[in-house]
């Protein structure tokens, strides 16, 4: 059984992020949708309701293709990267798909990339699209 963790962080590119899966899925594909909330907002009475809410939008999409026989929904809170590696071994995860965002320059150099550090460490592959990417109309179906 494949399970293909999806971390969402609500941009344009992280959602076209489930497309790509959903064109490399199966009818045994487990996703595991994601979102991480920042530990300092999610005590924010609706921040967890809306990020859940934002997730199960997924669902159907996902749904339609291939008809995956799980689809589950994860809200952590937590650092970006530590808590995607952290579901991501929890759930046995066999594949990450997420996209970069591209930052650079002094934030970067500071702060890292939040997918560098996931390819860095995740307990399994992870494939990484950039936003150029996506604008060539990148298919694997």
């Amino acid at each position: 059984m494949n399970k293909i963790l999806l971390p969402l962080d609500g941009s344009d590119l992280a959602e076209a992020a489930v497309e790509v899966a959903a064109n490399m899925s199966d009818s045994e594909t487990v996703f595991i949708l994601l979102r991480v909330l920042n530990p300092f907002l999610a005590g924010l009475s609706n921040e967890k309701t809306e990020a859940r809410d934002y997730l199960n939008g997924f669902v159907s999409q996902l749904a339609k293709k291939n008809a995956p026989s799980d689809i589950r929904v994860r809200v952590v809170e937590g650092r970006g990267a530590e808590a995607i590696i952290d579901v991501a071994e929890e759930e046995g995860a066999g594949l990450i798909v997420m996209t970069t965002q591209g930052s650079g320059g002094l934030a970067r150099w500071l702060i890292g990339s939040v997918a560098e550090r996931v390819v860095r460490h995740a307990p399994c592959p992870v494939l990484t699209i950039g936003r150029k990417t996506l604008e060539k109309g990148f298919d694997v179906s």
